[in-house]
């Protein structure tokens, strides 16, 4: 091989391995990009499916509290209470019926409910002071309530249903009985007794037949707007409700079930806005939102990353926990806000006072 032979083959070469070179170039930047792609669209899946396990309802945990009800209900006529009742059911009901017949009760009607379809058969007694209701949730046994209207103060009870176990609030007063209706239909007596003594000691209001839709509608919607002004449901209740069945309520139980409380709160609010706002990229903050909810949803309305996230909360959302220590949720938000970075500055979208005072956050892009 000549001299010029060899020179020309070295070049040859060189030019091949310049090409393999770029080529490596282009598709190393190819691969990152596509490999962007790929974490974006699977950070948006898991941030999705985060969001679906979040509002999802943990099967075990249905029998032990109720679910997270409607701001309102309505109370419809119904001639299917009997026949939703199994055979053990339909025999202890029988047997309640005719006890509270000769406690000189009178059987006023059936009716259904819209918040999931539960069956409620209503007597009144003869002077219209205790309203006795017979009681079939979708998914539990009958139960035994006996009702009284406390006007402009609420409503106060006595109840042996198998998964209210929660605590009376400010605007309810009464007490729980565990003993199932079904094993003893015999409780009534003791049930009774209790309602009479409950009555003795508060200013109560008359419940006329034409008048028990309104007294349930209004003493659901007192209810849920005491929920919404305290955030849910405390610790102490959820591990009552987990006791009352043999269980221990685990922290991370108590966790998830408060989380299902904050959001179902966030959408009543949102709802009221009208279909104005998007929940996806809207955080919500009223003075019952908890720490981990509020950083569970800025983490979602910012849009970062699982992997960004811990790198974030170490460097702002200690800085957030701590101000929720020393002000409410609010305020606490409005005085962090500042202190993030401009691309991540979320703005004030709007504040709504129905149905609880709260204010909209949202990142414009």
């Amino acid at each position: 091989m000549t001299a010029d032979q060899l020179q020309f083959a070295v070049r040859g070469l060189v030019i091949v391995v310049a090409i393999l070179v770029v080529l490596c170039f282009v598709l190393a930047a190819v691969y990152l990009v596509i490999a962007q792609r790929i974490a974006a669209r699977m950070n948006a899946a898991v941030r999705e499916m985060e969001s679906i396990l979040a509002d999802a309802a943990p099967s075990r945990f249905a029998s032990y509290l109720p679910g997270i009800p409607p701001l309102e209900i309505r109370l419809a006529p119904t001639a299917e209470f009997e026949s939703i009742l199994n055979p053990r059911e339909l025999s202890a009901a029988q047997i309640v019926q005719s006890r509270l017949e000769q406690l000189s009760f009178r059987f006023i009607g059936d009716y259904v409910s819209s918040y999931e379809g539960e069956q409620i058969r209503c007597l009144l007694s003869d002077d219209n002071a205790l309203l006795a209701t017979l009681r079939r949730p979708a998914e539990e046994e009958v139960y035994l309530e006996f009702c009284i209207d406390l006007g402009e103060d609420g409503a106060a009870g006595v109840a042996n249903p198998p998964s209210g176990t929660i605590a009376p609030t400010d605007t309810t007063r009464g007490r729980h009985f565990s003993v199932g209706l079904v094993a003893n239909p015999g409780i009534v007596n003791e049930m009774w007794l209790a309602a009479k003594d409950l009555l003795d000691s508060h200013k109560y209001c008359e419940i006329t037949p034409e008048s028990v839709a309104s007294f349930f509608e209004r003493s659901h919607a007192s209810e849920v707007a005491y929920r919404l002004e305290s955030g849910g449901v405390t610790s102490q209740e959820i591990e009552a409700a987990f006791s009352a069945h043999g269980k221990v309520a685990s922290r991370e139980d108590i966790q998830v079930i408060q989380q299902r409380w904050q959001r179902a709160i966030d959408r009543h609010i949102l709802a009221e806005t009208g279909g104005r706002v998007a929940a996806r990229r809207v955080l919500v903050v009223h003075d019952s939102s908890t720490p981990e909810h509020l950083l569970h949803q800025l983490r979602r309305m910012l849009d970062i990353s699982l992997e960004e996230w811990p790198e974030f909360e170490e460097e702002y959302g200690d800085q957030l926990v701590a101000m929720l220590r020393l002000f409410s949720p609010r305020e606490a938000m409005a005085r962090f806000r500042p202190y993030l970075p401009a691309e991540l500055r979320f703005e004030m979208l709007t504040s709504v006072d129905v149905p609880i005072a709260a204010d909209l956050y949202t990142l414009r892009r």
